[in-house]
């Protein structure tokens, strides 16, 4: 599981592109043909890569409105699995053609190494999930997007997860937009 940049083709059949894991920064791979594995090239931030880090891994719910919602969850170095914790919900940008995926995301390790989960949900409008879930009921922003968010954060609360007394929410563009429904 990770994050990559689309291929750069080269000579002879050769590729190049960006690739990180969730525990991982970014470095350069290359492969002798797109379907042969790669060789990382590059170590420009093998010193974070050494840091210890927090784990993230994909949660599933079900919104309000029946559909199957995605998000990210990334819980701090060390943290018992199955404790409820502090969570700050970091809503992205956009809204559409974007969306978390399995990437290394630095600043919420940043937070996760400072005691922090971290809650990523790919609400409605968000990229890779088929047109009909990216293009919503456009005329309502902020409805059925925030009320797949706060179900996810309601599910969390419910697997106990997340400590519903210590909850932030917090995003840029168009996060911050529904950061203020919050």
């Amino acid at each position: 599981h990770g994050a990559t940049t689309p291929m750069t083709p080269g000579p002879g059949g050769r590729v190049a592109w960006v690739q990180s894991h969730p525990d991982r920064p970014a470095e350069i791979a290359i492969a002798d043909h797109p379907r042969l594995d790669a060789t990382i090239v590059t170590t420009q931030n093998a010193a974070v890569a050494k840091l210890p880090l927090g784990t993230t891994r994909a949660v599933r719910w079900m919104s309000t409105d029946g559909k199957q919602v995605e998000g990210l969850l990334l819980r701090p170095p060390g943290a018992d699995e199955n404790a409820a914790l502090r969570t700050a919900v970091l809503l992205h940008c956009g809204p559409y053609g974007t969306r978390y995926d399995l990437g290394f995301q630095p600043q919420s390790q940043w937070l996760a190494v400072n005691g922090w989960q971290i809650f990523m949900p790919n609400f409605r409008s968000s990229a890779g999930y088929g047109t009909a879930f990216m293009v919503r009921q456009r005329g309502d922003w902020g409805g059925q997007d925030w009320r797949d968010v706060t179900s996810g954060v309601d599910q969390l609360v419910a697997w106990g997860l997340a400590d519903s007394t210590r909850l932030a929410v917090y995003g840029g563009s168009y996060g911050g937009y529904l950061s203020a429904w919050a």
